[in-house]
């Protein structure tokens, strides 16, 4: 008798021994499933999953549930202690599964990117899901996986924010018997937070206050600073006013101006955008200033010296705004010509959290306009680059950016490339906006290559949008004069006007696509192939010069006349009597925008060029 209890003592070591190897080959780890938007607010779609499929890949080939199945079963009845499981219990293991304490619930945190769906059984269990009600079990692709048949765990990836998921859940017990209903997990993702926008102000070389509390109180009231006189026409949002909050005669608080109500009310926040406390009475111990004095300093995070020392570093090692969760403008004013070139660089982005230089102009933003009016104003901001040490006005190497209203002069200095903008960033997402821009090229020498916008030695996913711009002028000495030049990446050029210069646009690699482009006085209008989809273009001359693949542009204005309000003063809006380009363009730019260089809304048949007739 004791050598038989010896041989059965062994069998049983074996059995469980052998029923922990087949758990822990077909349930290690849960699954993770891809999850994509719901289709509608009751149900999500189906989920795509990255799953191994190799257990399910024929109706014919049992599930590692079923494979397992047998031997789990087994274990089960014998109890965990060895003990025999009594006949209820075995009873109990031939119905379907109890389900319980179903997870998550509620509304989970808005970065959310991946959740793990649990769920209890009462008796040894395999359980699936769907993201669809009513599948059933054995047709459910959602797999959970478990290590003792009781607690069942998968994951799924690719929330969003703002969206509610539904999950629907059938188990089958060891004995096989599965649900015929479903247990629904449902939870939500929170919104996520609206993009905070800031603003920032440059005047290049201005360090002196563009305004101060002598006989001018202070007030500041949720989010508006009140002045008792009028401040100057040119303070505008971006600058920053410094100001004693606690009346105990030091000046040790910041705000800055993000809106403009009139002369005497401002809008303001914090430097982070965010509210600012109420100021208890008034004061006049305040200065107004200009955040920075040149773009490179604003890159650096190096505030204007005029700034008390102590509030100075507003935004020094402040460079990620996509953990910022901001959008970021930097307003440029005409306190004097900025002569510095500008390389854009460091700033971490994305397509929600970028950064944005412009020429404030509207009376929201400043008393008195700060931007071109379409053709050249010696009064608008206006940058150039008066150095070689950069090949470019503006070098962006940044993945998102937008450069906006801006009076740019490329001189071609002898010997050295010159370009307007240079969309240079080394990223496979890069989107780059140049809009509402007069670039002018002046030859000054022999120069070795003269642009006014370039998109190169880019990936080929990257994106440069050029729409709304007027480019004069690039027709000199260099060994390539060329308004718009595409090297790499995709072109996307919509509604320029590109007057005077060597060769108007050349894709010279990657992909460029143009509609509703005016070319006028250019030796050759265009040279390259072109994408499908290229078509409105016009020009005085009897070709564009370039090709477009699968052909289409059957919409080209060739051979046309233009007429212009004053081409003497390079002045290249629409004159009313013009028949060459109005009303003879799309809208159909991909949503891009609406209006034109001017910001004037366009009708509702466009004008080819970057300036919309007066109707």
């Amino acid at each position: 008798m004791r050598s038989n209890h010896k041989w059965i003592g062994c069998w049983l070591c074996c059995l469980i021994l052998l029923t922990g190897c087949l758990r822990a080959g077909f349930g290690l780890t849960a699954d993770t499933v891809d999850a994509r938007p719901p289709g509608d607010a009751a149900a999500s779609d189906r989920l795509a999953s990255d799953r191994d499929q190799t257990d399910h890949a024929s109706d014919d080939r049992p599930a590692a549930d079923d494979r397992l199945g047998a031997d789990v079963a087994a274990a089960d009845r014998s109890g965990v202690d060895g003990a025999a499981v009594d006949g209820a219990d075995s009873d109990r293991a031939a119905s379907a599964p109890y389900r319980s304490q179903g997870a998550p619930t509620g509304t989970l945190a808005a970065d959310t990117a991946a959740a793990e769906l649990r769920v209890m059984t009462d008796i040894v269990s395999f359980c699936a899901y769907e993201g669809v009600a009513g599948i059933p079990y054995a047709h459910m692709d959602g797999r959970f996986s478990t290590v003792d048949g009781l607690q069942h765990r998968a994951t799924v990836v690719g929330l969003s924010a703002g969206t509610t998921y539904n999950f629907y859940l059938r188990c089958r017990s060891s004995t096989g018997v599965a649900n015929g209903d479903d247990y629904p997990i449902a939870f939500s993702v929170a919104p996520a937070p609206a993009v905070t926008a800031i603003y920032r102000s440059m005047g290049p070389s201005n360090t002196v206050p563009l305004a101060s509390g002598t006989g001018n109180a202070l007030r500041l009231t949720g989010d508006a600073a009140q002045f008792d006189l009028p401040l100057p026409d040119r303070v505008g949002v971006g600058d920053l006013l410094q100001y004693d909050s606690n009346g105990d005669g030091y000046i040790g608080a910041l705000a800055m101006i993000v809106g403009r109500v009139n002369s005497q009310t401002y809008s303001v926040r914090d430097p982070d955008g965010q509210p600012l406390p109420d100021m208890v009475g008034s004061t006049n111990l305040w200065a107004l200033h200009r955040a920075y004095t040149s773009l490179v300093e604003m890159v650096a995070g190096i505030g204007n010296i005029g700034i008390a020392p102590a509030l100075r570093d507003f935004d020094l090692g402040d460079y990620d705004l996509v953990a910022d969760n901001q959008v970021r403008h930097v307003a440029c004013y005409a306190d004097a010509v900025d002569e510095e070139a500008v390389r854009l660089f460091g700033l971490l982005t994305d397509p929600s959290h970028y950064l944005r230089i412009f020429a404030p102009a509207a009376p929201a933003e400043v008393g008195v306009s700060q931007r071109h009016t379409g053709n050249w104003v010696d009064t608008a901001f206006t940058i150039f680059k008066h150095s070689s040490v950069l090949d470019s006005v503006f070098l962006v190497e940044i993945g998102h950016a937008v450069i906006e209203g801006l009076q740019i002069d490329v001189r071609g200095d002898p010997g050295v490339t010159s370009i307007g903008v240079s969309v240079y960033p080394n990223l496979n997402d890069a989107a780059v906006d140049v809009r509402g821009c007069l670039i002018v090229g002046h030859s000054d020498g022999t120069s070795v290559e003269h642009f006014g916008i370039e998109i190169w030695h880019t990936p080929s996913t990257a994106q440069l949008r050029a729409y709304n711009n007027v480019l004069i002028g690039f027709h000199g000495t260099a060994s390539d004069e060329i308004a718009l030049f595409a090297d790499s990446g995709l072109l996307l050029a919509y509604n320029n006007t590109i007057a005077s210069s060597a060769i108007g646009v050349r894709q010279r690699g990657g992909q460029a696509l143009l509609k509703n482009n005016l070319l006028v006085d250019c030796d050759t209008a265009a040279s390259g192939a072109f994408e499908a989809g290229t078509d409105y273009n016009g020009t005085d001359a009897p070709a564009l010069g370039y090709t477009v693949d699968n052909g289409g542009n059957a919409h080209d204005r060739l051979g046309q006349s233009f007429s212009f309000t004053d081409v003497s003063a390079a002045n290249f809006h629409l004159a009313p009597a013009d028949n060459g380009a109005r009303d003879h363009g799309t809208n159909q730019v991909g949503g891009l925008f609406t209006d034109d260089v001017d910001g004037v809304q366009r009708g509702a048949v466009w004008d080819i060029g970057a300036d919309e007739a007066a109707p």
